[in-house]
């Protein structure tokens, strides 16, 4: 039993390395294999998986379990959980940013493995010392660990191994700015990982793709990716790669100058949870970035200091040599091992040789002794000069090691003597940037004076302007005036600030229904002062004037606005686009309507004619300003039966522009009042509002808009 249950977990870590943290299940059944009597062999594999489970979870918890397997397999003297519990550590130090004690780790584990002739472990380690190499920017050297990986694996026909080499070699194309290969090695990758199901190498996948669209600038598709990849670690509980995925995030928003603050301070609070030095550098690095561009320096400068301990922490060109250090120790014990064992083969066919010989002499004559004798003694003579060659070779070599040596120190102390100069440098700017925030701070005083003045003068404009909106609201056709006259009707009214350059102006004279609307000049509050004016005129021109005919009602409007604003004497150039529509006898079966626009359209529906609009345009010329005085608005007559449909309003409605510059344009709206002639008012206005609203995400109003709809 025992033994079919040690052949079942060395299968498990073969064939499945990558046990996923979320999968609890796994992880409840290895904890009760752990508890039960099972063999050491056995014990030090479940010690390394339950170590792999936690890894990017719970640090302490995931090295303990490492330590633990690797103390056993070490008292029990096997190799294969030796090699698993040292590749673990060497991943979690990795992760920690100690890239010399990962690169040691890594290396002894290939040496057991290689020893073993374990494929699919060689294979594995290798693209851990490819990890080192990219993250200490070597990128020929960890190119050639992770094609050979890739080698074997495909030759295992490993997918899952696959999968990861062609995410790391993506990896090395993208910090060498080759985007379009990285991007097909990742998206290759990333197949892989969904046909195997592995939600968290799918997440990585997703965040590698994400930094290709960041770096080329394509910071909306680049979001895309980082947010897809946060949802799924956080759905796993990926502990070390939310930070990775807040803090790609957080990066984005500060690129497009709207700093995110909290979630930056996310990223920064789970990597230092999790100890990981490479995620805490990039979190504070976009925490400095985001108060530097808020201009509070002084946290910006405590968090460069941070900044600066965990760099330090991380000296990169340092551990370079360190690491070409280790990787040419590692080779040169590969090479001894190899001597020895050609030695040995050596001295092995010689002792064949001699005892072969041996019985040769036997059966030789006493004679040929002594000459046998001869020829062993010239033998032995030829050995002893071979092996005092070899030794003067070593011996030349050991010296030519120490010469380096010396001339490595030499390189250091100078290197040394340059880090002093920068660390006084650094220090002489602290003083300066201490001298610059004491100035700041003495300024500060005033510029509060001065945002408080501010304040009080912008509090009183508002409420200047919040009266003026009250005012304009009074001047507008309340609601049942409206339902009075006009009965089954929806007006969509939209200022762009507190007050509107557009209104409405409706009234009944004897049997006769007028409606004007208006798109004053401008918007806020000179627009709203153009209104009153407006407003006004109209009530002068039609009820106190008597004039009725829309066309005349325009001219005499024209006419007034330019003596209003004195427009020959002060070239003042303000006015309005208007549509002024008179309904003679508008509850009767078939009404007649009369049209005249100042550079507006009149729509119009017929309750036969499902799908249809109509439209009368208006004369090409403006109410007010410096106008040609032969351009003379016109009447435009139509009869229209009852239950016909008639809308009209300001040009805001339809230049309002979508993210990409695009106009919601005259023709989408005809398209929306043809769909939804026949429903009710309520409905056309719930549909053309969401529209609009749907148009407009991710951007501004651009203008007043006003749209008034109405069933005779």
């Amino acid at each position: 039993m025992k033994k079919f249950i040690f052949c079942l977990l060395s299968y498990f870590l073969l064939a499945y390395p990558c046990l996923q943290a979320q999968d609890r299940k796994v992880l409840d059944s290895l904890q009760k294999l752990l508890a039960s009597p099972i063999h050491d062999t056995t014990r030090t594999l479940v010690y390394h998986q339950i170590s792999r489970a936690y890894r990017h979870s719970k640090f302490d918890s995931s090295s303990w379990y490492a330590k633990k397997g690797l103390t056993l397999a070490n008292k029990i003297q096997f190799k294969k959980g030796i090699a698993a519990n040292i590749n673990g550590l060497g991943t979690l130090e990795l992760n920690q940013g100690n890239y010399l004690v990962a690169l040691k780790y890594a290396l002894e584990a290939l040496k057991i493995n290689e020893g073993l002739g374990d494929l699919g472990e060689i294979a594995n380690t290798k693209n851990n010392i490819g990890e080192v190499y990219r993250l200490l920017r070597n990128y020929e050297k960890a190119l050639q660990q992770y094609e050979e990986a890739l080698v074997i694996n495909k030759k295992i026909k490993y997918k899952l191994g696959v999968a990861i080499n062609l995410n790391n070699i993506g990896e090395i194309y993208t910090a060498q700015g080759k985007y379009q290969e990285a991007l097909a090695h990742l998206q290759q990758s990333l197949e892989l990982c969904k046909e195997l199901k592995d939600t968290r190498r799918v997440a990585l996948r997703l965040n590698n793709i994400g930094e290709i669209y960041e770096k080329q600038n394509q910071n909306v598709q680049a979001r895309k990716y980082f947010e897809e990849a946060l949802a799924l670690h956080n759905k796993i509980g990926n502990n070390l790669y939310q930070s990775v995925a807040l803090c790609n995030i957080a990066k984005i928003s500060l690129k497009e100058g709207k700093p995110d603050l909290p979630t930056a301070e996310k990223a920064y609070s789970i990597a230092l949870k999790m100890k990981a030095k490479r995620e805490i550098s990039n979190a504070l690095a976009v925490i400095v970035g985001i108060y530097e561009q808020r201009q509070q320096f002084e946290l910006a400068f405590q968090n460069y200091k941070l900044l600066n301990q965990y760099k330090d922490s991380i000296n990169l060109e340092e551990v370079d040599k360190q690491t070409k250090q280790i990787q040419h120790e590692y080779e040169l014990s590969k090479k001894e091992k190899e001597i020895i064992v050609l030695e040995n083969e050596k001295k092995v066919r010689i002792h064949a040789q001699q005892v072969q010989f041996a019985y040769t002499i036997a059966f030789a004559v006493g004679i040929l002794l002594l000459i046998i004798l001869m020829f062993v003694q010239y033998l032995r003579n030829r050995n002893e000069k071979k092996n005092q060659q070899i030794l003067q070779e070593k011996n030349a070599e050991i010296i030519s090691r120490q010469e380096e040596l010396i001339a490595q120190k030499d390189v250091i102390d100078e290197q040394k003597e340059d880090l002093e100069k920068a660390y006084q440098r650094m220090l002489r700017n602290e003083r300066k940037l201490e001298k610059t925030i004491d100035q700041l701070r003495n300024s500060e005083a005033s510029i509060e004076k001065q945002r408080k003045e501010l304040q009080i003068q912008n509090d009183k404009i508002n409420s200047s302007i919040k009266s003026a909106h009250v005012i304009q609201q009074a001047i507008l056709p309340y609601k049942q005036k409206m339902e009075e006259l006009l009965g089954n009707y929806f007006v969509i009214y939209m200022p762009k600030d507190i007050v509107s350059g557009d209104f409405w102006w409706l009234n009944k004279v004897n049997d006769t229904l007028f409606l004007a609307a208006v798109d004053c000049t401008g918007h806020g509050v000179a627009g709203a002062f153009m209104t009153m004016i407006g407003n006004t005129l109209l009530d002068k021109i039609i009820r106190l004037r008597d004039i009725h005919n829309p066309a005349e009602i325009l001219e005499i409007l024209h006419e007034e606005v330019q003596i209003v604003l004195r427009q020959e004497d002060n070239n003042n150039h303000n006015g309005m686009d208007m549509s002024i529509i008179c309904i003679e006898k508008p509850h009767e079966a078939v009404s007649r309507v009369t049209f005249a626009g100042a550079k507006q359209t009149l729509y119009y529906t017929l309750p036969e004619k499902a799908g249809e609009i109509f439209e009368l345009k208006g004369t090409r010329k403006a109410i007010g300003g410096l106008q040609r005085a032969s351009i003379r608005f016109e009447n435009h007559e139509v009869e229209l039966p009852k239950g016909s449909w008639i809308y009209t309003g300001s040009d805001g409605f339809a230049d309002q522009n979508d993210e990409k510059r695009k106009k919601f344009s005259e023709k989408r709206i005809k398209d929306i009042i043809a769909q939804h002639q026949h429903e009710t008012a309520e409905t056309q206005k719930a549909v053309l509002e969401q529209e609009l609203h749907t148009h407009m995400q991710n951007t501004e109003q651009r203008d007043d808009i006003l749209w008034i709809g109405f069933q005779l």
